[in-house]
């Protein structure tokens, strides 16, 4: 009879034990998830890894990009001698949507805080619609590019990515994950 009471309160410890770690389990996939869908997207502290073929510390290579009214010119040129962000994105891409609505909230626009913010849409000059980017434009300024140039010479495939760009047009941070939130903090102290 003495040994009921020691099996009773070690069962009962185990099955304590066991519902606590499937609790800790689920929170933290529903942060995960959150994360994922870039909802709780952790603030970004430091440069995320560069899994582009983009050189950190190199001169941003040439990129043909051009206007909505179809005027072309290079990356490099409307961003030298500036800090800038540059957020590959498409239209109708909700990532996308989620970051750029994000960095309204946060008062991230285009020259706020001495920081370029440049959008660029992976379309074909033929193809170039501000669509749903339209609702941007007079907070971002809005670019297109080919998205086999994007992907042959910057190695960029997901939307949305960023690329941060020195005053010096080198490459300062590149995430094409984007598992994380931005904010003027990170940009000051990274580009």
């Amino acid at each position: 009879m003495v040994n009921k009471p020691k099996s009773f309160l070690k069962g009962l410890m185990y099955v304590l034990l066991g519902g606590a770690i499937v609790f800790v389990a689920v929170i933290a996939g529903i942060q995960i998830g959150y994360a994922i869908r870039g909802n709780d997207a952790t603030l970004a502290s430091e440069p995320p890894p560069n899994n582009t073929t983009l050189q950190l510390g190199t001169v941003i290579p040439s990129l043909p990009i051009f206007t909505a009214d179809g005027d072309e010119t290079d990356l490099r040129l409307i961003t030298q001698g500036n800090k800038t962000v540059v957020a590959v994105v498409l239209p109708g891409c909700e990532p996308c949507k989620q970051l750029l609505d994000q960095w309204l909230e946060a008062g991230i626009t285009d020259g706020a805080g001495g920081i370029r913010i440049v959008l660029l849409s992976a379309m074909t000059k033929g193809d170039r619609d501000l669509g749903p980017l339209a609702d941007y434009r007079n907070n971002f300024s809005v670019y297109f590019c080919n998205s086999e140039d994007l992907k042959r010479l910057y190695g960029l495939t997901i939307t949305p990515s960023l690329i941060g760009i020195g005053p010096d047009n080198t490459i300062k941070f590149a995430d094409d994950q984007h598992l994380r939130q931005y904010d003027t903090e990170f940009f000051d102290k990274y580009l």
